[in-house]
């Protein structure tokens, strides 16, 4: 096992190195992922072990399959453990059946649930924003006090300051040509330098503050602020694989000091979670993505498998996972909430599920104590609903090894949709910086080793 786990971390890092120069950041970013987590793999049980092998190898080198669907129901690659999974998969795929569920929609529905968004919000108090402004002018300065970029920056701000009344009026909307104009003398000198070989180099600081300048001149803007959410099931294909990193979520591949928030029952991982690999090759999981259409990203997911009960099969969200950047701010919260919610009353009548539950606690952990799930999504239930006993994944599990499901062994959840009724949004309250970039996106949740 140790000898194909180096061999395979040897091939990616060959991998890496092939890659083009203009596709380093964000390829590279997922390939060196992939070695960490093989390395932080060797204390883990040898079905995690063979599980990342699997799914690296029939997802990501055998470049046939774009999607796993049909090997991990089929067997068409006949590999010992390739074989445990698709019968496993069969099993599920019989329970579904049983239960009335229609498997084809299950896995492919094609649907994708949308909403524009205007998160603009009004600056109550303006002249205090404007003294902010002027303070983080100020610090922007200072970076580079003993340059001889100094001149140049003083002479913008003094432009800035002329300028106080057309900014406190909200004229100034976030564009690229009002960012270059605001710091013209700045960009220009930098320029003039850097054409003379001359390196000036400011403290690491320096880009934070001018983008906190940006914003907050720009959150004065009276301007519609729009952005472009989106729902749609996930693809079940290689790049799901960073599914957790892509939300910030425990399960991210690759990122140290992830363990669970909490030890489950009968759940093996010691460290490094083999969670999104158990979503991955099971199809009795699935996984509902929230992407920001704009920057073509994926920002968080809810996890969703189903549990029988006396009255009929259950939809159940295991949990929902958003990067902070947007599930901290009021209006974004809701707006994901309701394009989530409208996605799963479809899905649900799509697949002939009649209810809908959000779990918010765990099994019994003892010591007179219930784990409590974490949601980056708000919401009010219609009512708190009573399972029959307790929730389990309709199909089981691959060689009866329970996952990562936080729900799995309560017996109570939040209902949010039953036949038609859905529950309604709680609120958040706080402000919303707009991640402008992927490379801002990489650096922000790629982790400490990156």
């Amino acid at each position: 096992m140790e000898r194909r786990i180096n061999l395979l971390i040897k091939l990616l890092q060959d991998t890496i190195d092939r890659v083009p120069r203009g596709q380093k950041r964000k390829l590279g970013f997922c390939l060196k992922r992939l070695i960490i987590h093989a390395k932080l793999l060797k204390n883990e049980p040898m079905l995690t072990k063979e599980l990342y092998l699997w799914v690296l190898t029939h997802l990501l080198f055998n470049r046939s399959i774009d999607k796993g669907y049909y090997t991990m129901l089929n067997g068409g690659l006949q590999d010992g453990l390739g074989l445990l999974i698709s019968e496993h998969n069969r099993q599920v795929k019989e329970a579904f059946q049983r239960s009335k569920i229609n498997w084809a929609i299950w896995h492919a529905f094609p649907e994708v649930e949308r909403r524009d968004v205007d998160y603009h919000e009004a600056v109550p108090d303006k002249n205090g924003k404007w003294l902010e402004i002027m303070r983080d002018c100020q610090w922007f300065a200072a970076e580079f006090l003993n340059t001889p970029l100094i001149g140049a920056i003083r002479k913008d701000i003094a432009e800035i300051q002329k300028r106080k009344k057309e900014i406190i009026s909200g004229s100034i909307s976030d564009t690229k040509e009002n960012c270059y104009v605001l710091f013209k003398r700045f960009y220009e000198s930098r320029k003039h330098y850097v054409k003379k070989g001359i390196e000036i180099k400011p403290s690491p600081n320096f880009s934070v503050r001018l983008e906190s300048v940006y914003h907050k001149i720009f959150s004065l803007s009276s301007k519609p602020k729009l952005l472009r959410l989106s729902v749609r099931l996930w693809d079940r294909s290689f790049r799901d694989i960073f599914q957790g990193n892509f939300s910030d979520c425990c399960v991210a591949i690759g990122i140290r000091g992830r363990y669970p928030g909490i030890k489950l029952p009968g759940v093996t991982c010691h460290k490094y979670p083999a969670g999104i690999l158990n979503y991955l090759t099971d199809l009795g999981v699935q996984v509902a993505e929230i992407r920001d259409e704009d920057l073509d990203i994926t920002i968080g997911q809810c996890w969703l498998f189903v549990s029988p009960d006396k009255d009929g099969p259950v939809l159940v969200v295991d949990s929902t996972d958003v990067i902070p950047d947007y599930s901290e701010h009021e209006v974004l919260n809701a707006a994901m909430r309701d394009c989530m919610f409208s996605f799963l009353k479809k899905y649900a009548e799509a697949i002939r599920v009649n209810r809908i539950v959000i779990g918010e606690f765990g099994p019994y952990l003892g010591n007179a104590k219930f784990h409590g799930i974490k949601h980056d999504l708000s919401w009010s239930p219609i009512r708190e609903y009573e399972f029959s006993g307790p929730i389990t994944k309709l199909g089981g599990y691959l060689l009866n090894q329970p996952y990562f499901l936080e729900t799995c062994g309560a017996t109570l959840a939040d209902l949010i949709y039953d036949n038609g009724r859905v529950g309604v949004a709680r609120t958040k309250k706080d402000e919303f910086v707009p991640i402008k970039s992927i490379d801002e996106y990489v650096k922000k949740y790629g982790g400490d080793e990156f």
